[in-house]
């Protein structure tokens, strides 16, 4: 029956969705995650770019504007791309844009020269001639029609500073609209022309787009960019959504990888340890049912596949194995004096409540980590808290059976000796206790000075070739992602609002040189270099094309955008940009709201988030973990002797690391609380022996060292597994589960072996006058009973 429930729990699992969105970092609910969320619904995702390398002079020559265009197009009528602008989009609009102002002025001479135009260009294309000699039949046939006006209408678009008549394959055009002095792109197209080497096509996807999807969107530009390779080209696909879905992808296949590597460590050490057999290994089993039933509770409450699901399976793992070695301990003591049967129900009696007190209080802490503004950390601490629980429930359910199929005469009990430096007396307890103290209060105040590491890439594995394509392409661009600033007002094509963006843009501008520019409303509304009123905005907005100003401004005229590519820095450069970023956009008018959204400003929320809330989510943790004790029966004294190595272990860490200067991600930021809910396991079934001997008239000090003798074997096996579990993460090519798994392998095991020391001595410190109910005179046979 058990295997039935685990294959189907598998089943379950395997229907959740991958996710490694760089929105795993910020909450949506925040006014980064509402305006980054608002920019996407509108105007589509973080841009994916298609850069094309070669001299911009050849680029913006008549066969590579050609040769752009088609690949331009192609692109744009692709499923799931929401928009696409290039240097070829940029000239085609602009031509358009004059066409519009040319029939506009003009009158019905323009249409006429219009259709002949296009009668031109088509019979052309019938005789299958070239862009370039399409555009010339354009030109020719254009300027007979018009005759007399000709010289009107070449005025009409000079004013605007272009040389040459309009045309995608008039270079002399071309580039008088993009280049400035020296052949040098001009520096408000730098994020489309970023150098004299390289152009760009900044190609937006849909919002809500499946891993699937995305990677499908990936292949067909891919394909799009072999084509225009072979038309001259040498363009290269990259962006942070392709880099997202890939790793979407891997983390499949890590889960595949890592999962059963871990499972085979830990039998490995089940196996070893006790030198029982191998057929100990069978112990294995409710952990990997708690791991299945954690990930399959995460299909239906929607927690999707992330790195945290990975990292939190071997935790759940390690959490099944303890609790079995913890109980098989404890059947290993009641089989000395018992018959098979009644050891295992002796046992679950005389454990099971302890187990169920720790599975709480762990579930308990680890649902602070839902408290945490980043997503990335929630799903971690939602898929602990279930794990824990199926921990407990798969002990208790199978656990019994196989340790009666494992049964065998002669089973011996582990045992630990206390070493005699860890044996307090009364007054050497009192100081560990203030020690202690100490401790944990130095960790909560040094919790926030640990440097975090907001950076995205730590998702993705090291030779992701989507990773190497989109730092490559940052290097050419100068970018590591996107400052997009959202614009609300009851109509953001008005002149005050207008004015105010165009005076905002320059303001950010002028923050850091590397800011680069993208298109704005306030560029499309000064065009020519006048300011804007209400009418000759209305007019450009008729006039310009609408693929250009539908990337830029909602339908309804109440959201828009402009955008800047944020240098490439760490993240504390990115929070010294955004907060004087944030300083400009605090200047909008009356019933102008601007905040910012996008890749960049994403970052920084989410390491805002994580460095403000370090020390409040441990300390949550800690009280939360009390308050369920007290609820759970457990007296103040008791419940602090629990507590405090817990909070000993988790405070002792972070002024360690800020020591050593380490940069945490977002996952390792999370360890405190964790590392406090374990430890509580520990102390919980230390305390609990512990008040065994206490009931049975043992000092506070013959306690400690028969708690340890019995409890600490099991502590020290359980520690060991569920360190050498988290160990494995190392072998994982993703940084942040490496990192993640490095540090906690080494606090678990610190964790027990702080247990193992600590609570003996805050309970002598805190201890009060034993409380016999053991008749006295039966103390021996009570006495070994309960051992």
């Amino acid at each position: 029956m058990g295997v039935i429930v685990v294959v189907l729990c598998a089943l379950a699992a395997s229907q959740l969705h991958s996710n490694a969105s760089p929105a795993l970092f910020t909450q949506s609910g925040s006014p980064t995650g509402r305006a980054t969320s608002e920019l996407e619904g509108a105007f589509g995702s973080e841009p994916v770019a298609l850069v094309v390398t070669g001299d911009l002079q050849q680029t913006l020559a008549a066969k590579g504007m050609a040769a752009l265009d088609v690949l331009e197009r192609r692109v744009r009528r692709l499923s799931g791309v929401s928009s696409v602008f290039g240097p070829a989009t940029l000239v085609t609009a602009t031509i358009e844009q004059i066409a519009r102002i040319v029939r506009v002025e003009l009158g019905p001479v323009a249409a006429r020269a219009d259709r002949a135009a296009n009668r031109a260009r088509a019979l052309a294309k019938r005789l299958h001639a070239n862009a370039a000699t399409a555009d010339a039949a354009d030109r020719e046939v254009r300027l007979a029609t018009l005759g007399p006006m000709r010289r009107q209408y070449e005025k009409l678009f000079a004013q605007f500073g272009f040389l040459g008549l309009p045309s995608l394959t008039n270079s002399v055009f071309v580039q008088a609209l993009t280049l400035g002095p020296g052949g040098a792109p001009k520096s408000r197209l730098r994020w489309l022309l970023p150098d004299r080497g390289h152009a760009v096509v900044v190609v937006r996807l849909k919002r809500g787009l499946s891993e699937t999807q995305v990677r499908r969107v990936a292949g067909s530009l891919e394909s799009a960019a072999a084509a225009a390779h072979r038309s001259g080209l040498s363009v290269q696909v990259a962006g942070a959504p392709l880099v997202a879905a890939a790793v979407a992808h891997q983390l499949r296949r890590q889960l595949l990888v890592l999962l059963p590597v871990v499972a085979l460590v830990m039998m490995l050490v089940l196996v070893l340890v006790q030198r029982a057999g191998k057929r100990r290994a069978l112990l294995l089993f409710p952990g990997l049912a708690a791991a299945a039933g954690a990930a399959a509770a995460g299909w239906p409450l929607g927690l999707e596949l992330t790195p945290a699901t990975l990292a939190a399976l071997p935790v759940i793992l390690g959490l099944g194995v303890d609790f079995v070695v913890q109980l098989e301990a404890r059947y290993r003591i009641e089989r000395r004096n018992a018959a098979p049967p009644e050891a295992i129900r002796g046992a679950v009696t005389r454990l099971g409540s302890t187990l169920a007190r720790a599975a709480i209080a762990m579930s308990a802490g680890f649902g602070v980590l839902l408290l945490s503004p980043v997503p990335l950390v929630q799903r971690l601490g939602a898929v602990l808290a279930i794990g824990a629980i199926c921990a407990l429930i798969a002990t208790l359910t199978l656990a019994p059976p196989l340790l009666l199929v494992l049964d065998r005469p002669g089973l011996g009990s582990a045992t630990l000796t206390m070493p005699s430096v860890l044996r307090w007396p009364r007054r050497g307890s009192i100081l560990a206790v203030g020690i202690a103290a100490v401790v944990s209060v130095a960790g909560m105040a040094s919790a926030s000075s640990v440097r975090i590491s907001g950076d995205p890439n730590q998702l993705a594995s090291r030779g992701l070739p989507e990773l190497e394509r989109a730092q490559s392409a940052g290097r050419v661009f100068g970018s590591s992602g996107q400052i997009r600033v959202a614009v609300r007002a009851n109509d953001v094509t008005s002149p005050a609002v207008v004015r105010w963006m165009s005076g905002a843009a320059q303001r950010v501008e002028r923050i850091d040189p590397r800011l680069r520019a993208g298109p704005s409303l306030s560029d499309l509304a000064t065009a020519g270099g006048r300011l804007p009123d209400g009418t000759r905005t209305a007019q450009l907005l008729r006039v310009a094309p609408p693929d250009l100003v539908g990337a830029i401004l909602r339908r309804d005229h109440r959201l828009t955008e402009f955008s800047f590519g944020a240098p490439v820095t760490d993240a504390a450069g990115l929070d010294r940009l955004q907060t004087r970023v944030d300083r400009v956009l605090a200047s909008a008018p009356a019933g102008v709201k601007a905040t910012a959204g996008g890749l960049a400003p994403t970052v920084v929320a989410g390491v805002r988030g994580i460095e403000g809330g370090r020390p409040w989510l441990l300390l949550a943790a800690i009280a939360m973990i009390a308050v369920v004790l007290l609820l759970l029966g457990y007296g103040v004294r008791r419940a602090l002797v629990v507590v405090l190595p817990a909070a000993t272990a988790a405070g002792a860490s972070s002024p360690i690391m800020a020591a050593a200067s380490v940069s945490l991600s977002p996952l390792s930021a999370s360890l405190e609380p964790l590392l406090v809910a374990i430890t509580i396991e520990f102390a919980i079934l230390v305390e609990g022996r512990m008040e065994v001997e206490r009931r049975l008239g043992a000092d506070p000090q013959e306690a400690g060292r028969t708690a340890v003798r019995w409890v600490g074997a099991p502590v020290l096996v359980s520690a060991s597994t569920v360190g050498l579990g988290f160990g494995v993460l190392l072998i994982s090519p993703v940084p942040v589960l490496r990192q993640f798994g490095g540090l906690a392998a080494v606090e678990v095991v610190s964790a027990a072996a702080l247990a193992l020391a600590l609570v003996p001595a805050f309970a002598a410190a805190l201890a009060s006058a034993p409380k016999r109910v053991t008749p006295p005179d039966r103390p021996r046979i009570a006495r070994t009973t309960a051992r």
